[in-house]
């Protein structure tokens, strides 16, 4: 009995010790807890405070014992993050919250924290009670309380933005790819697109990669068409002073007629990537409407009567001049009434032009052209207007043709503010008809074009008396690298009495230039080892010595561009002939440069406003002409600040309309040049294109910006 006495009492006794130790162990908890209160807290803070903080916050908030790296404090948020009680997580070693094969990181990092005193921003991820991982970032610092040492850790869930950017490196890997198939599929199309034109053009140009063949396409496959063209006109210009005979004469006016409508059409097609590009140009000058058309229908005459068929001009109540671009105009009726010819088998064709409505200074002009041709059926209407669309596969073998025709035609109509329209039936034949609204020119523009046609040809009489005194001892120098254009050239400069030396590129011109003087030099544009531009750039920089550094100089190409016209001037030539050349572009460029009071430079730039047709336009009255003028400037900025508003937040439809008032207003002050932007302006808002919108708006405001120069002047 005393034996299990004594040892029941030794066990009370062991118990009681442990019951001792687990109330100090509790005591010096409570201890180091109160410790870090008091360290957390504000000197003159509450308690409570610093609890309604710590216990509040959405970021978990881990207080972790340095030596031990045991937890000691956490709020609620930490439990939630973790997956478990607060209670749970006290005591627990702060590496177990990690997964086995980042605790090596921590570790590393919970060192450098310590010797450090704080890291931000730290990533990784949270291993929770269920297993599952969670990606957090870890803000901690270093606290001392008392002896203790302490690190205090800030825990937020970014599984969210976690998530986020893997979809963000997903979509941009995805667009990547994208990108680099389509990438892949233009540069395989602007390969075969090389391959056809070194098919059908001999010296079609050996592009140095893609993306320079296609910018560089419309401006190589004119230059490479228009020298054998060339050589037709002028070989044909040439057989026509050699005395022929009635029926030989027509039949080389008619070659001569047909050549240059040829080349008009091929200048059109090779102006469709810049029509869908939307930066075509459109003029606005005065013409006589009825010789445009009856030119026109001339033209095709002996086509007509090849296939016997009726060719009928119907004009009714036509105004004798109007202003439009009547380049363009032809263009669009050239296509139309050449579909008709070459769909009409017997029967007739006929365009009509007719006035159809007057109001103020517009004229709306309807025009159609009917034919009783093979038709078009309805299924193929709504696609008639494509690029590249013909009715039937059937029609391109027989009849022939791109399919280009109509697609240009309709995008030209609708830049002068029409619509093109067809109604046509299957054997019955069709009728493609539009409207367009012109303006109608002041009895003083009219008079003034007049008098300038006038002054010019008693101003070209002059000049020409001057050239015939000048034959012999003219000293010309043509810069031509194809022989056949050489040849050409050398024919029309001997009509003229001239016998000019050749040069076969720049840099022999300049050899040339350097040992001999000349009066005049026709200089190509585009040859080999050196071209046009770069030649004269070296010429003007007196690379060839001071012989001909001054010497007038005219430009011959085929890239009849206003930006062509502009890289000209900007080297220092001095005029500009654009290819196929004539005999009256020769001899016209001729008396410009030789004789330059005789005419206008046709290379200088367009003036930005016509003060005599504004003051004209009020019967002289110049107070009321500088009041209106000043009145369109204000307006105009006004609204022109308006349309770039519009056009950067998408608004097309304000854009539109405010391009409208601009160009309607720059028509009464004569602002030609501002009137051609804001036709292209109103086409671009039309078709949504920002960039280009953004791009017209700058030039108009550059435009406004010369006029204000002039006004000052």
């Amino acid at each position: 009995m005393s034996h299990t006495k004594d040892g029941s009492n030794r066990a009370i006794d062991t118990y009681w010790g442990l019951i001792e130790a687990l109330r100090s162990e509790h005591d010096n908890v409570t201890q180091r807890y109160d410790e870090i209160m008091d360290a957390l807290q504000d000197a003159g803070g509450e308690r409570d405070l610093y609890e309604k903080i710590f216990t509040g916050s959405r970021d978990a908030i881990f207080i972790v014992e340095s030596k031990s790296g045991r937890i000691v404090r956490a709020n609620e948020a930490a439990g939630g993050l973790v997956g478990c009680e607060v209670a749970d997580l006290v005591g627990r070693h702060q590496f177990d919250l990690y997964p086995h094969e980042l605790q090596d990181k921590f570790k590393n990092k919970f060192q450098k924290i310590r010797q450090e005193g704080g890291v931000t921003n730290l990533e990784g991820d949270l291993l929770r009670d269920d297993g599952s991982r969670l990606p957090v970032s870890i803000s901690a610092h270093v606290i001392n309380a008392g002896n203790q040492e302490y690190v205090v850790g800030f825990m937020r869930d970014v599984s969210e933005f976690v998530a986020g950017q893997k979809k963000l490196r997903s979509l941009n890997e995805n667009l990547e790819k994208r990108v680099t198939e389509r990438t892949n599929d233009l540069r395989f199309a602007n390969q075969e697109l090389e391959k056809t034109i070194s098919q059908a053009n001999r010296n079609a140009l050996d592009a140095n990669s893609a993306n320079e063949a296609k910018s560089h396409f419309v401006a190589n496959m004119s230059h490479e068409i228009r020298t054998p063209l060339n050589a037709v006109i002028g070989m044909t210009d040439l057989l026509l002073d050699m005395g022929l005979g009635v029926e030989e004469r027509e039949m080389a006016e008619i070659v001569a007629k047909s050549a240059r409508s040829l080349n008009s059409l091929i200048s059109d097609i090779l102006d469709f990537s810049k029509i869908e590009a939307g930066k075509i140009e459109l003029e606005n000058t005065i013409f006589r409407p009825s010789d445009l058309l009856e030119e026109l229908m001339e033209t095709f005459s002996f086509k007509a009567r090849e296939k016997n068929l009726k060719l009928e001009l119907n004009l009714v109540d036509l105004p004798e001049f109007l202003i439009s671009d009547p380049g363009r105009l032809r263009q669009i009726l050239v296509n139309l009434v050449g579909n008709a010819m070459k769909f009409t088998e017997q029967g007739s064709i006929e365009l009509e032009a007719k006035k159809a409505e007057s109001l103020g200074n517009n004229t709306t002009i309807f025009f159609a052209v009917r034919d009783t041709g093979i038709g078009i059926p309805a299924s193929k209407l709504p696609t008639l207007f494509n690029a590249f669309t013909q009715a039937e596969v059937s029609t391109t073998r027989k009849y022939g043709g791109s399919g280009l025709g109509l697609n240009i035609s309709t995008q030209l109509v609708e830049k002068m503010g029409g619509r093109l329209q067809v109604k046509s039936e299957p054997g019955l034949g069709s009728t493609f008809h539009f409207s367009v609204q012109f303006e109608t020119p002041t009895r003083h523009q009219i008079a003034e074009m007049v008098a300038h046609e006038t002054g010019y040809e008693i101003a070209a009489r002059g000049a020409a008396d001057y050239l015939a005194g000048q034959t012999k001892d003219l000293r010309i120098l043509m810069v031509e690298d194809n022989i056949v254009n050489q040849k050409v050239g050398l024919g029309m400069l001997a009509k003229l009495g001239f016998l000019p030396q050749v040069a076969c590129n720049g840099q022999e011109a300049l050899e040339i230039l350097s040992r001999m003087r000349f009066d005049l030099v026709f200089m190509d544009i585009q040859m080999p080892v050196l071209d046009g531009i770069e030649a004269v750039k070296e010429l003007r920089a007196g690379n060839a010595g001071d012989l001909n550094r001054d010497v007038p100089i005219i430009a011959m190409t085929a890239h009849a561009t206003s930006q062509d016209r502009k890289n000209c001037l900007a080297v220092g030539m001095n005029d500009y002939v654009a290819k196929p050349i004539s005999s009256d572009q020769i001899y016209a460029a001729m008396i410009r440069v030789i004789h330059p009071d005789s005419t206008a430079n046709s290379m200088a730039e367009p003036e930005p406003y016509r003060l005599d047709d504004l003051v004209g336009k009020f019967d002289g009255d110049l107070a009321l002409a500088t009041e209106i003028l000043d009145l369109f400037m204000t307006d105009t900025r006004t609204r022109l600040a308006s349309l770039k508003n519009a056009i950067q937040g998408y608004d097309f439809d304000k854009a539109h309309e405010e391009a409208y008032n601009i160009r309607s207003a720059a028509q009464n002050i004569f602002a030609a040049q501002v009137d051609s932007l804001g036709m292209e302006l109103m086409q671009a808002t039309r078709d949504k294109q920002q960039e280009f919108a953004a791009s017209l708006a700058e030039d108009i405001a550059g435009e406004l910006d010369r006029i204000e120069l002039v006004i000052g002047s």
